[in-house]
């Protein structure tokens, strides 16, 4: 379907003069940059993400920000998620890609204001802080991954639970991932306290019917930073909460058949159990 989709924007693409029609020529081409980053992120290879790249560096050397705000900020987001999925890629070049994929956000950050786009603007407060995520994660920096919790929390002034309850839940599990991240870096209790209060608000909002994979992926990382606390505090009431959530993953992903996560969920399930009966 996303082949499909690459060969329908091509197409598009070929019966507009870029010169002539930049602001029409620039959707199009955006929505390719979005496809070749999709099938990019299920391939092994990198072609398609640096294509993403090289097609949106093109489109923004023809778009003038002053002149078309709008559309220079889609392409100049495509650009940005393109350089980011790559340096998630082990290419060699991960912090610098991800740094440029930064710098490639803050130059949108004058020109989309909080108050005329409050939904938007959380959007890139979000994409910004998993960028100091995989940053922080990468270097190992507690300021960085400081910075990657401010930004979600920013994210968050704007994205409410009741209004968007799926991107509040994203935004309140990923801040939680860079906290378990800077608490296990630093071996501090209140930290990963933290990070279980933030997976605990994502699961109030995510079901098993509605979200499968976003309710599989909070609670198995509440089990696991529940885990990680039993072990610290010798605490056997945490310990049979990580135990009670890991339980609860192999169950569903054992009633879905899906062999492969379900192994990896008896993993951290039996490493719960184990921290359980040496407390």
């Amino acid at each position: 379907m996303i082949n499909k989709s690459l060969a329908v924007f091509e197409k598009e693409l070929t019966s507009l003069d870029e010169k002539l029609a930049p602001l029409e020529w620039a959707t199009p081409r955006n929505n390719l940059g979005y496809a070749l980053i999709a099938v990019g992120q299920t391939e092994s290879g990198v072609a398609y993400l640096k294509k993403a790249i090289a097609e949106m560096e093109d489109a923004l050397e023809l778009v003038n920000p002053k002149e078309a705000r709008d559309e220079w900020i889609s392409l100049q987001l495509t650009y940005a998620a393109a350089l980011h999925a790559l340096g998630q890629r082990n290419t060699g070049e991960t912090v610098s890609l991800l740094n440029k994929s930064m710098e490639a956000y803050k130059k949108i950050l004058p020109l989309l204001k909080r108050q005329e786009a409050p939904l938007e603007w959380a959007l890139m407060m979000h994409n910004i802080a998993m960028v100091f995520q995989d940053l922080g994660e990468h270097s190992e920096g507690s300021r960085t991954l400081e910075r990657s919790i401010t930004a979600y929390n920013n994210a968050l002034t704007q994205r409410s639970a009741n209004v968007v309850p799926l991107q509040w839940a994203l935004s309140q599990n990923n801040a939680a991932v860079s906290l378990q991240v800077l608490g296990e870096l630093q071996r501090d209790p209140k930290i990963l306290d933290d990070a279980v209060v933030s997976y605990g608000n994502a699961c109030h909002k995510l079901t098993q019917s509605k979200h499968a994979v976003a309710w599989v992926i909070t609670t198995g990382n509440l089990g696991c930073v529940r885990t990680i606390l039993a072990e610290i505090n010798s605490d056997a009431e945490m310990g049979r909460q990580a135990l009670n959530n890991l339980n609860e993953i192999v169950e569903f992903l054992t009633e879905a058949t899906n062999t492969k996560y379900s192994e990896i969920a008896e993993r951290y399930r039996d490493k719960a159990q184990a921290v359980l009966d040496n407390i």
